[in-house]
């Protein structure tokens, strides 16, 4: 058991032995804090609250992005957002997008994030000969354009609570190929879709169906997902204390 483990066990116990009130983000997350047994009923779910208008689809952005990195207007820009860790598998992402370049030559893959498996995602990008391919950002405060200047998004997570990089996403309505072992909560538009990762020709399989005519159109943020709104989120949490 690694040290952040052991501080979020200890963390958990704490929490649950002396909280007021109890808040988490999902149903699953719920039981991994305050412990399996946890019900709808002993806890308030508030999902995670974003600045919905920041993160829409902005066209200027995009053109700013790929202008900068040199990134083709008909480029497809796949992109993989988290730290570079075990339980986000980014060399599934890197394996994914591998395959996917031999059907479409011309698109590009930016990495956001940096973590213990940086060695691990340049030595699989230098064994697949993706070097040319592959953007790699360790850090960056403007998430949101880049999820406008991309096209498709790689979320292969193995686990998680309730990621805020796929609400994000869906608000630019970006098309995402995630793991189906995700909260069914964020699975909000039709863009996204819950893939094991236990097979990646079905990864593959899925992303070929996506029309790469109609890949860049991007519309408004479907009204479903309001209900993540920061704004809606504080206002239910201010209500379950008051």
């Amino acid at each position: 058991m690694n040290i952040l483990n052991r501080v979020n066990n200890l963390g958990k116990k704490k929490m649950n032995k002396l909280a007021n009130y109890k808040v988490a983000t999902s149903i699953e997350a719920a039981k991994w804090m305050f412990g399996k047994n946890i019900t709808p009923n002993d806890v308030l779910i508030s999902r995670n609250g974003i600045n919905i208008e920041k993160y829409q689809f902005n066209s200027l952005y995009r053109s700013q992005i790929r202008e900068k990195y040199n990134i083709n207007d008909q480029t497809t820009l796949f992109g993989f957002v988290g730290v570079l860790q075990e339980r986000k598998n980014p060399i599934f992402a890197i394996k994914v997008f591998s395959s996917i370049i031999k059907l479409h030559p011309d698109s590009k893959l930016v990495l956001i994030g940096k973590g213990e498996l940086e060695k691990e995602v340049n030595d699989e990008i230098n064994k697949l000969n993706l070097k040319d391919k592959v953007i790699l950002i360790p850090y960056t405060n403007v998430v949101n354009k880049w999820y406008s200047a991309m096209d498709v998004l790689l979320f292969p997570s193995k686990y998680e609570g309730l990621p805020l990089t796929l609400i994000e996403a869906q608000v630019a309505d970006l098309y995402i190929f995630a793991s189906d072992r995700l909260p069914k909560d964020v699975y909000v538009t039709e863009r996204i879709q819950g893939l094991s990762i236990k097979n990646i020709d079905i990864w593959i399989d899925e992303i070929k169906k996506v029309s790469y005519k109609n890949i860049n159109q991007r519309n408004m943020p479907n009204t479903k997902l309001l209900k993540y709104s920061d704004y809606v989120q504080a206002q239910k949490i201010k209500q379950y204390i008051s």
